[in-house]
């Protein structure tokens, strides 16, 4: 499965690498943080996703997907998908 995350404070890191290291792929809205801390959390989240012979992509603006080995990212994310996560709550 794909886990949600709204990014609102740096501890959100450990959640993701959490998901990660379970096996799970997480698809994270940076919308609510400043830059500098989305990059800080971004670049954590590589980090890890290279430890464990993860990915992340970018979907859209301020939107990645980060996911575990052998988790394979087909096709494009519809508009729809995108509107949705980018205005709901986790």
């Amino acid at each position: 499965g794909v886990t949600g995350v709204q990014t609102c404070a740096l501890p959100i890191s450990e959640r993701i690498a959490d998901a990660l290291l379970k096996g799970e792929a997480v698809l994270v809205n940076f919308k609510r943080m400043e830059p500098k801390d989305a990059k800080r959390v971004i670049d954590f989240v590589v980090g890890v996703a290279y430890a464990i012979n993860g990915d992340v992509q970018k979907v859209r603006d301020e939107i990645f997907i980060c996911s575990p080995a052998n988790f394979q990212v087909q096709g494009n994310f519809d508009d729809e998908m995108v509107e949705t996560f980018r205005h709901s709550e986790f």
